[in-house]
C-alpha cells in the first residue's frame, strides 16, 4: 500500500511488513507491526 512520499509498505505475511523507498531502491526494512512500518516511512522521509 503507498503511504507518503515515496515510501511502500507492504504485507508479506499475515503479520510481516515489508517497508521500501523509492529514495532507497536497494534496500528494505521489515516489521511485524504496521504502526512500527509507518514510522520507518516518516524516519526515511526525515532524512
Amino acid at each position: 500500500m503507498p503511504y507518503e512520499h515515496g515510501c511502500v509498505i507492504v504485507r508479506e505475511h499475515a503479520n510481516t511488513f515489508r517497508v521500501r523507498h523509492q529514495r532507497f531502491p536497494g534496500r528494505h526494512w521489515e516489521t511485524n507491526d504496521l504502526n512500527t512500518a509507518r514510522m520507518i516511512c516518516d524516519e526515511l522521509n526525515c532524512e
